[in-house]
C-alpha cells in the first residue's frame, strides 16, 4: 500500500469576515489625543463596510473614565456633530468622547482617564444590557451548592472538567484554564470583594472556580494579549476583536459564545474593563490625568506583603508579590515586630471592629438586618458575627496547637494566624477613608 500523500497546509481562506480592518479612534476633547483605538471589521460583502458596535464603544469609554461625569456622548471630529444616542454601529473614523466633569466646582472637559486596571472602580450596578444576561436565580443557587467547596488548588482541574471543551472553539484538546480576572489583579479582586459574586468564599480568592473558563491554548494567548472582548449583544454574549488580527478574524469576530453558568457577569464585565484599559497606548497614558488607586487597594496590597514577611520571617522577601502594577505605600506596612494577633487581642479595638462590621454588613445585606424565622434563601460566606467567630477560632488555635499539628510538624513550629490576618483585611475594607465602592453581595 502506497503511503498517503498530503499537501502542505495553505493559509486559511477567509469566508465571512474581511482579513483587513479600519480604525475607530476616540480622542480626549481637552488634549485631542487618542484615548482608545479600536478595530472595525467588515463582512465579506460586495461593498466592505467597516463598523463597530456603538454601545460597545460607549461601554469602553465609560470604563476608562470610571463612569464619571455627565452627558457622555461621541461627536465626529470632522464637523463636531453629535452621534445620536440611538446609533447602532459606528463607521470607522475619528470621534471625540465628550464628558462634563467638575474640577473645583468649575466645569471642565479635562477629565481623568483610568490608565491602570487597579485604579478602576467596580460599579455598584452594571449597565442594563449586561444585567439582561443574568442567569436565573434557581440555576445559580444549584451551581453554588455543587461548586462552593472547591479549594483554590483544584480550580484548574475543576474548570476543565466542568467545561470539557474550549468554550469558544469547542476543541477538547490543547485546552487550558483561563482566569477571567487575571491572577496578578488579586489586590483589586479582594479590594472590591469580588469573591462574593462567585461560588466559593474569600479563602479561595481569585482562584475561585467562577473565575475560570476553558480556552484552547492559542485562543487564551490571544485573550491575554487583549485582542478581543466578550460583550453582550442581542441577549447573547459575542466575541469582538478590538485589535487587528487577521489570523483570528474568521474564527472569532462576532461569534456567539455560550459561557458556563458558574461564571458571573460581574467577572465578565471586569474582564471587559481590564482588556479595554490595557488597550490604551502607552504613549497616550502619559498625557492624561490618571485616576489614582484607592486607599483600600493600596492597604490590601501592603497587608499581603506583610503576610509574606511574617510567613517567611524575612523582610528582604517583600519583592515576592503579585499585583505587580500596584505601587506599594510602605507606610501602610505594619512594624515588623507587630503581629496580626495584637490587632485583635485588644478588647476595645475588637469591639469597635465588631460594631463597624455589623453596620457595614447590614448596610450591604439589608435582607439580613433582622432575625427572621423564615430568612431568604441565600448562599453567603459571611455573617454579621463573622469577626467574633474568627476571633474565637484564632484564640483556640493558639491555645491548642495540637489541633493543627501533625506527626510531621517540626518541633517549635508556629502556625500562621490566618484568622487574625483575615480580620485585619476585613478591617481595611470597612475602615478605609474615603469609603471604597464595595459591591453588594448578591443574595442567592
Amino acid at each position: 500500500m502506497a503511503p498517503l500523500q498530503r499537501r502542505e497546509l495553505e493559509p486559511p481562506a477567509l469566508c465571512e469576515i474581511s482579513d483587513s480592518c479600519k480604525l475607530v479612534i476616540i480622542l480626549h476633547p481637552f488634549h485631542r489625543k487618542d484615548i482608545l483605538i479600536l478595530s472595525a471589521y467588515s463582512p465579506m460583502l460586495a461593498a466592505l463596510h467597516y463598523v463597530i458596535d456603538y454601545q460597545l464603544v460607549m461601554d469602553a469609554c465609560r470604563v476608562i473614565t470610571n463612569g464619571k461625569g455627565s452627558d457622555p456622548h461621541l461627536a465626529k471630529e470632522q464637523d463636531g456633530s453629535r452621534v445620536p444616542d440611538d446609533t447602532s454601529v459606528l463607521s470607522s473614523g475619528t470621534y471625540i468622547y465628550h464628558l462634563q466633569v467638575n474640577s473645583d466646582s468649575t466645569p471642565t472637559t479635562d477629565y481623568e482617564v483610568v490608565t491602570q486596571f487597579a485604579a478602576w472602580e467596580f460599579p455598584l450596578s452594571l449597565p442594563h444590557h449586561w444585567q439582561q444576561l443574568q442567569q436565573p436565580e434557581e440555576v445559580k443557587v444549584l451551581q453554588r451548592q455543587e461548586l462552593a467547596n472547591t479549594p483554590s488548588s483544584a480550580m484548574s482541574l475543576t474548570v476543565k472538567a466542568e467545561d470539557r471543551r474550549c468554550v469558544i472553539s469547542q476543541y477538547s484538546t490543547s485546552t487550558q484554564n483561563a482566569h477571567i480576572i487575571p491572577k496578578d489583579q488579586r489586590g483589586w479582586f479582594e479590594g472590591y470583594n469580588m469573591w462574593s459574586y462567585g461560588f466559593g468564599d474569600f479563602r479561595t480568592g481569585i482562584n475561585n472556580v467562577s473565575n475560570g473558563m476553558t480556552l484552547r491554548a492559542d485562543i487564551q494567548f490571544v485573550f491575554d494579549r487583549h485582542d478581543f472582548v466578550i460583550w453582550p449583544s442581542d441577549s447573547k454574549f459575542k466575541i469582538h476583536l478590538i485589535k487587528y488580527n487577521p489570523d483570528y478574524a474568521e474564527l472569532l469576530y462576532w461569534r456567539d459564545v455560550t459561557l458556563p453558568i458558574r461564571v458571573p457577569i460581574e467577572f465578565l464585565y471586569a474582564r471587559f474593563a481590564y482588556t479595554i484599559i490595557n488597550s490604551i497606548r502607552e504613549e497616550s497614558k502619559l498625557l492624561f490625568k490618571p485616576v489614582e488607586i484607592s486607599e483600600t487597594i493600596q492597604a490590601r496590597k501592603a497587608r499581603r506583603l506583610q503576610n509574606k514577611i511574617n510567613k517567611k520571617k524575612n523582610p528582604q522577601e517583600i519583592s515576592d508579590v503579585d499585583d505587580h502594577d500596584i505601587p506599594v505605600d510602605t507606610s501602610l506596612l505594619l512594624d515588623s515586630s507587630e503581629s496580626f494577633e495584637k490587632l485583635i487581642d485588644s478588647e476595645e479595638s475588637f469591639a469597635n471592629l465588631e460594631k463597624r462590621w455589623k453596620d457595614y454588613y447590614t448596610d450591604t445585606h439589608p435582607e439580613f438586618a433582622e432575625e427572621s424565622a423564615d430568612p431568604p434563601q441565600s448562599w453567603n460566606s459571611a455573617h454579621v458575627e463573622t469577626p467574633k467567630m474568627m476571633r474565637l477560632m484564632s484564640k483556640y488555635m493558639r491555645d491548642n496547637p495540637q489541633v493543627w499539628q501533625t506527626s510531621t510538624t517540626p518541633p517549635g513550629s508556629v502556625r500562621w494566624d490566618e484568622e487574625a490576618y483575615r480580620l485585619d483585611m476585613m478591617n481595611i475594607t470597612i475602615a478605609a477613608k474615603p469609603a471604597p465602592t464595595v459591591p453588594r453581595t448578591p443574595s442567592e
